[in-house]
């Protein structure tokens, strides 16, 4: 399955069965929701009049591209489908500090810690059990946090040593996942988490973006 996402101004493609991570141009991320499968050596009629505001050449060149990494087996290698939907609260660690609903500003315990010239990591954890989980309503409002955190990241980097560092994203080791309903996920390779929740999975997959995003950039 090829996951794509904007984040940051950059497009980003990832394969969750071969792991590929693929900065798109806008072409290319474009063109991705219009191949089928299996993917021809050439480029189809209908694929280049679906994308006729493009330029010709272009197109021809950005499909030979996606093509090649189709063919090595690193563009919509065979894997599962989706997994199925699952429920369960949770909550977010950052550095020590566990934040649940009644303390949902991630944004400003990091950037707090971050002045104080402290290492700063992100962790979707299980809620505690005295505390209000935040559910999969919440899960948009913690995403645009977790995202306007990443976006600082990129920027602090991208600003050397007239900032001060900014490391909240980082790569965390990957779980031992027992539930099949997580086999066919996009992030089930990345995924640090244990078990299969909803809240905790798709905000799990949001810090996975931030990671992908953060990675990116850096390059």
């Amino acid at each position: 399955m090829v996951h794509t996402f904007k984040f940051g101004g950059q497009r980003i493609a990832y394969d969750n069965v071969s792991g590929l991570v693929l900065p798109l141009s806008e072409l290319a991320y474009k063109m991705l929701d219009y191949i089928e499968l299996p993917m021809p050596k050439e480029c189809s009629s209908a694929l280049r009049y679906d994308l006729a505001k493009y330029d010709s050449a272009a197109i021809g060149e950005t499909y030979n591209e996606l093509y090649a990494l189709y063919r090595d087996g690193k563009l919509f290698a065979e894997g599962k489908g989706e997994s199925e939907t699952v429920h369960g609260g949770a909550a977010i660690k950052v550095g020590d500090t566990v934040c649940t609903r009644t303390d949902p500003h991630i944004f400003d315990i990091v950037k707090k810690l971050a002045e104080d010239g402290e290492d700063v990591t992100i962790s979707i954890v299980d809620s505690p059990e005295n505390l209000p989980a935040f559910t999969e309503e919440d899960v948009p409002t913690i995403a645009r946090q977790l995202e306007k955190i990443a976006k600082e990241q990129v920027k602090r980097a991208r600003a050397g040593a007239d900032e001060k560092p900014f490391t909240a994203f980082e790569k965390h080791i990957p779980a031992t996942h027992d539930e099949e309903s997580c086999a066919g996920c996009w992030a089930f390779k990345l995924c640090s988490l244990a078990s299969a929740q909803n809240a905790k999975c798709e905000l799990e997959k949001k810090r996975i973006e931030c990671v992908m995003m953060c990675e990116t950039a850096a390059k």
